[in-house]
């Protein structure tokens, strides 16, 4: 059960607050089992969470009777609540700023994440797995590999979060936040980057889904889908050169919806904008 809050927020509240009844919600488009969407209710925003099983286009039942009111609530306005992006977990230490790099002159529409947990997994047993190879290949290098695999996590876990992306109505916006890596010396350190592609200038979005391995011996699978932006001239971001430190590559690996990215830059080219789950 919900309960609005004053000054525009919500906030959820126990069941006890409200009488019995019930009333209906449709799930919108881009909402699923497990995610919050608002609903406006008599004038009033309210949180609810999609139960289990239900899909977009299905209904559920809430309790919707106020209990100062008295009267059942009818649904005007139903939306999927802007997703945020998920803190890492307690264990990781991160050396990034967590805090959006977005301004108001930016005038964002809509920011993608990344699967930063994927990311960081994925970029840390591939370095613990290429250290373990040059070990074996060249022993005398051992001292120095233990050290690059004690740090690949952490170093993993710099690079997955300190990444930003957003779309204007005008741009797309790369940011990579000043992280530590290597060794993690400060002369080692990798300087915030924040890049700027007008949207008129991008000729193609190419999604790369993962196959094949990342590493010797097949031991680390790629998992990463690759997002390449195409801009005049540049003819993609796909050949040569490390993404992770290079800020000038317009390449994005582990998006969580690549497809949503590519769809909605090509709208912007035609001057269209569909929020999610706007259909």
């Amino acid at each position: 059960a919900i309960v609005p809050v004053p000054g525009g927020k919500v906030r959820t509240a126990h069941p006890s607050y409200f009488a019995m009844g019930l009333m209906q919600v449709e799930c919108p488009a881009g909402a699923g089992a497990g995610q919050r969407i608002k609903i406006v209710a008599n004038g009033a925003e309210y949180e609810v969470e999609v139960p289990a099983g239900v899909v977009a286009g299905q209904t559920f039942q809430i309790e919707g009777a106020d209990r100062d009111r008295g009267h059942t609530m009818s649904v005007d306005k139903i939306a999927p609540v802007p997703a945020k992006r998920p803190a890492p977990p307690d264990r990781i230490q991160l050396s990034v700023d967590p805090a959006s790099p977005w301004m108001p002159s930016d005038e964002i529409l809509e920011e993608f994440f990344f699967d930063d947990e994927l990311t960081r997994q994925f970029f840390s047993d591939k370095e613990r797995c290429e250290a373990t190879g040059l070990a074996v290949l060249f022993p005398p290098a051992a001292p120095c590999t233990m050290i690059t695999c004690s740090l690949a996590d952490v170093n993993a876990a710099d690079f997955a979060y300190s990444r930003w992306v957003a779309v204007s109505k005008e741009n797309i916006y790369i940011v990579r936040r000043k992280r530590k890596a290597d060794w993690r010396f400060d002369c080692c350190d990798i300087n915030e980057s924040r890049k700027t592609i007008p949207i008129n200038n991008v000729q193609d979005i190419m999604i790369n889904e993962p196959a094949a391995y990342a590493a010797w011996c097949c031991f680390v699978p790629n998992v990463l889908t690759s997002v390449a932006i195409e801009t005049a001239g540049t003819g993609g971001a796909m050949g040569g050169g490390d993404p992770r430190v290079d800020p000038s590559f317009g390449m994005l690996q582990g998006l969580l919806d690549p497809q949503r990215f590519r769809n909605v830059v090509l709208n912007l080219k035609k001057g269209i904008y569909i929020e999610p789950g706007g259909g």
